[in-house]
């Protein structure tokens, strides 16, 4: 019998033995509640054993020397920390399609500027990607796999794609850098020559260090930590903080907020930020125990603290365990 023939036989069944129809409706009622809780109990699990993998995943990556981890690979663990379906492989071989028809090219093997001019006109002018104007706190430009599909996206995200297929079509020298407010990518033109600058959020255009002053930091001159290679691990939690924003502001998910900062601080646990944060949202969401596990957390890394900042930590820490 199909489940419902299987069900209607055993409704019948039950009005031939002279049970009350009422009375077994709402045992079935209650039968019925208690599978679908343990369905979303399952479902649940399901999810958190995913997000946990793809945390292992991510973290293991990220801790590979700077020259074996893969940003793209991080960049799309990422995306599939969101999305079960996604699948890695697929998203790396479209990459590498892209850059198979890059390899051998005159201006590519040029190197320097040359080169980085045939990527922008590949990469902007001929593969249409671009940055996202009307939606760009949508966080789908954050996932790297929906960029290289629809070919939008934030600057953070262009840059994996750019600095990626830079390495595999065998161009050295470019590296990301997190300018205030935007993620950009770093070359020498040629050895011993002026920094310069590609803002891939427009179109790859090329431009001088004091360019970039002028139009990110207001004519003030950059740190030189700024302009030092952000590493993997870096521009994955840059990406992580764009999807927590989105998740708090865009569209008010605290439980999206909540796996992103769970991740956050599970690249990063000495993150007092991100610590903070969670603390507040635990508590927000009624979970006390880890709210207050948090907060212990942070006296415990307190050093340094002014004494009155600690004593509101204090405070709180109390209010937590009444």
């Amino acid at each position: 019998l199909r489940d419902d023939e299987g069900l209607q036989a055993t409704a019948e069944q039950l009005l031939e033995s002279g049970s009350d129809p009422a009375i077994t409706r709402r045992l079935l009622v209650e039968r019925r509640r208690r599978l679908e809780q343990q369905a979303a109990s399952l479902r649940a699990l399901e999810k958190d054993m995913h997000r946990l993998a793809v945390t292992r995943d991510l973290a293991a990556e990220l801790a590979k020397p700077a020259n074996e981890s893969n940003l793209l690979r991080c960049a799309l663990l990422l995306a599939r920390h969101a999305n079960p379906e996604l699948e890695v492989a697929a998203y790396m071989r479209a990459v590498e399609r892209l850059a198979s028809e890059l390899r051998g090219d005159a201006e590519i093997r040029k190197g320097g500027l040359a080169a980085v001019l045939r990527l922008n006109r590949f990469l902007f002018e001929e593969n249409g990607f671009h940055g996202c104007r009307n939606d760009f706190y949508n966080r789908s430009n954050s996932y790297v796999n929906e960029v290289i599909e629809d070919r939008e996206g934030l600057p953070i995200t262009l840059s994996v794609v750019y600095v990626e297929l830079t390495r595999m079509v065998g161009m050295t020298g470019p590296f990301s850098v997190a300018m205030p407010g935007k993620l950009m990518v770093s070359f020498p033109p040629e050895p011993d020559a002026e920094m310069r600058l590609v803002d891939v959020f427009e179109m790859g255009r090329v431009m001088s260090v004091e360019q970039a002053e002028a139009d990110l930091n207001e004519f003030r001159t950059f740190d030189p930590e700024l302009l030092e290679p952000a590493g993997n691990k870096a521009v994955i939690l840059r990406m992580i903080k764009n999807l927590l924003s989105a998740a708090l502001e865009d569209d008010g998910s605290r439980e999206r907020a909540m796996t992103y900062l769970n991740l956050s601080l599970a690249l990063e646990p000495d993150s007092t930020s991100d610590r903070f944060a969670r603390a507040r949202l635990r508590q927000t969401e009624g979970d006390k125990p880890g709210a207050q596990a948090d907060v212990r957390w942070l006296l415990e890394h307190a050093e340094g603290v002014p004494p009155d900042l600690r004593l509101q930590l204090e405070m709180w820490h109390e209010s937590l365990g009444k």
